[in-house]
């Protein structure tokens, strides 16, 4: 004999959502009723600058889970701003300023260990970060970032070229690999944490347009330092 046919409200909630069948682990999803539509719009209906929408998306929030996605995604942006412009721009003079008397005019030889050992540790990060017990701690993250740039700026300014010792330079290079390292291992792990927190896709892709907005500005920040401080030269 078969069952009596199910009114429509119990037909209804035994019948999965095409939201439920899309996203059946169901990470946040009260998360995704609480992301801002109006992000990258104006009153008027139009859309604000391109370069604008990735600040405003991380600029607000009071939820708790909000916080955590906004903090993760500024650690990103300021990890990418140090290992790939303010690293990178630095080195080339701050192996010129602590060669060793061994090391010829330019260090170059430096220059190119640590260039090479940082893009290996970007490598091992990149694949250590594949582990699903991989966990990004911010403050030991922030830090060491800061630390290994600051580093880097101490040795330039302390050492007296040509050095009779190669410690500034193994200092060097050790906070370039550090830093490079950092950024293969957090850089996924932070746009997964991204995900996890929000449980929307359109947030990580904010994420990743933040961090390269920073880039840009810094990268001009950079060229404008350099051109400053080598006008004497």
């Amino acid at each position: 004999r078969d069952p009596p046919p199910l009114a429509d409200d119990e037909a209804a909630a035994e019948t999965p959502t095409r939201e439920a069948t899309l996203n059946p682990l169901q990470i946040r999803p009260e998360s995704t009723t609480a992301i801002p539509d109006d992000i990258g719009h104006d009153e008027k209906g139009g859309r604000f600058h391109c370069c604008c929408a990735p600040f405003l998306a991380f600029g607000r929030g009071d939820e708790g889970w909000r916080r955590e996605v906004n903090a993760v995604a500024w650690s990103n942006a300021y990890l990418q701003l140090v290992s790939w412009v303010f690293m990178r721009s630095t080195l080339p003079y701050t192996f010129k300023a602590i060669r060793p008397k061994s090391a010829g005019k330019d260090g170059g030889s430096y220059l190119t260990v640590a260039v090479i050992s940082s893009f290996v540790a970007c490598f091992v990060g990149a694949v250590l970060a594949n582990r699903k017990s991989s966990e990004v701690p911010l403050g030991t993250v922030n830090i060491l970032c800061t630390a290994s740039f600051l580093l880097v700026g101490a040795c330039a300014l302390l050492a007296n070229p040509p050095v009779d010792t190669q410690t500034y330079a193994f200092a060097a290079i050790a906070a370039a690999v550090v830093a490079r390292g950092l950024d293969g291992y957090c850089s996924p792990l932070f746009y997964r944490r991204v995900h996890e927190l929000s449980g929307s896709s359109d947030l990580v892709r904010k994420a990743g347009a933040l961090a390269i907005c920073v880039v840009m500005i810094g990268v001009w920040v950079a060229l404008v330092l350099v051109l400053a401080l080598t006008s004497d030269d």
